[in-house]
């Protein structure tokens, strides 16, 4: 599974979010999953709406920092609330080994694991599973290639600090044309509260939903 594609699986966790942590941790002992946990930031104690999508954007970007520092070729990052779409699980061997294989054999920058689309993806990639991104939010499981750690740590002082991390990453990255993601989405969220929002959420159906956007 995921451990055929990335050198390290980092879990972005709030201290306080031990049942949150717990949940994960049970998720990817299912699969038998090593990963590290990172701890959240979380600027002025999430006072604001601005400070919490901040807090999100350093999280990603200190796992990212790490991966730089460590020197691995790709890292999976994933937040506390992910989780497998076990309705998947008996095609996960196939659906993972494909995505092994092409990001072996392509060059890419952002391959989503899990993902909501609002630009229909491109479904001309040539693979079953393997489709490539428009525009797409959502970064609850995605796997960064080495070869985008610089740019993606030094291009985000060109944006507003409290724009959000996956908003980041469509105007900065996606717009490049070189990122991808896995349909069916093999990781959904576990609907909850989420912190940064402030308020309950549920993506399931759009996450499990094969249509090519949110929007159709």
């Amino acid at each position: 599974m995921l451990n055929l594609l990335a050198d390290k699986i980092f879990v972005i966790n709030l201290a306080t979010a031990k049942d949150r942590l717990a949940s994960f941790t049970d998720e990817m002992g299912k699969y038998n999953l090593e990963f590290e946990r990172f701890d959240a930031i979380k600027p002025n104690g999430g006072a604001t709406v601005a400070d919490r999508f901040l807090g999100n954007k350093k999280s990603h970007l200190g796992c990212i920092q790490i991966a730089r520092d460590s020197g691995y070729g790709r890292v999976i990052i994933c937040e506390d609330d992910m989780m497998f779409d076990d309705d998947w699980a008996n095609q996960f061997e196939v659906i993972f080994s494909e995505a092994a294989e092409f990001t072996k054999n392509n060059p890419w920058d952002i391959f989503y694991i899990g993902s909501r689309h609002k630009t229909p993806f491109d479904d001309t990639v040539g693979y079953r599973f393997v489709k490539k991104v428009v525009r797409s939010w959502c970064i609850h499981c995605y796997m960064v290639n080495s070869l985008i750690y610089d740019d993606i740590l030094e291009g985000h002082l060109d944006y507003s600090p409290d724009l959000p991390c996956d908003v980041y990453y469509y105007e900065h990255v996606q717009k490049r044309g070189n990122c991808y993601c896995l349909i069916p989405r093999p990781a959904i969220q576990r609907p909850g509260y989420s912190d940064a929002m402030d308020r309950d959420t549920d993506n399931l159906r759009l996450l499990k939903d094969k249509r090519t956007s949110d929007e159709c």
